[in-house]
């Protein structure tokens, strides 16, 4: 079978090595005729006829009789089919992906925590972000986080400690009032049995808040 168009074959012959490198890779139905994926094929063609020069000079011949052509088709196949799973593999990643970056609401008196990690690939620097929403799809708390030198991993994981914690503190706001209205002279211990004036408000957003914590539907 010939592989290049014969109204084309002159050409093929004499165009200047470059140009005709950069046509065959680059348009590949330019000289073929008829043979699907070309610049593969072109490509294949080059290394064998390489390697077999090699063999020759090197006095290391290629064990097997199979021809430069015929060693250039099971070299393509191999090349497609490993494109093939390549596609696969992303077209799957593409669906996992879309998948989980859909948001549905929880149920009521739920909230959700959704996190995520990140990682540059050129610095290996790393961060993770999130946001907590309850079932009215209404914001409670978001966060950002830069990590640094870690892995993807770790930052996933990063993401999940810093939603739990925004979370948990979310509904914790009385422990936070007490806290920083301590006077800095008072060196004992109070013990309230009753809560403060300026607790109950706190109090009552505290209460409701906690409810929806003790229950965190993580996403």
């Amino acid at each position: 079978m010939l592989l290049i168009n014969k109204d084309k074959l002159e050409e093929f012959m004499m165009m200047e090595i470059n140009k005709w490198i950069w046509t065959n890779l680059s348009k590949a139905c330019y000289f073929s005729n008829d043979i699907k994926e070309w610049d593969i094929m072109f490509g294949a063609i080059l290394w064998n006829t390489w390697c077999y020069r090699n063999s020759i000079v090197f006095d290391n011949l290629i064990e097997d009789n199979m021809g430069i052509i015929e060693r250039s088709r099971r070299l393509r196949g191999l090349m497609r089919r490993a494109a093939d799973q390549e596609e696969e593999a992303q077209r799957r990643v593409n669906r996992s992906r879309v998948g989980g970056t859909v948001w549905t609401a929880p149920p009521e008196h739920w909230i959700t925590v959704n996190t995520d990690g990140s990682r540059n690939v050129a610095n290996e620097l790393a961060s993770c972000g999130g946001v907590i929403l309850n079932n009215a799809i209404e914001w409670l708390v978001g966060f950002e986080k830069f990590i640094g030198l870690c892995s993807i991993l770790k930052a996933e994981l990063w993401g999940v400690y810093v939603g739990l914690y925004c979370a948990w503190n979310t509904g914790n706001g009385v422990t936070d009032k007490l806290t920083k209205g301590v006077e800095p002279e008072i060196i004992e211990t109070h013990v309230f049995y009753y809560p403060p004036i300026d607790i109950l408000n706190v109090l009552m957003v505290d209460s409701s808040l906690l409810a929806l914590v003790l229950w965190v539907l993580f996403r």
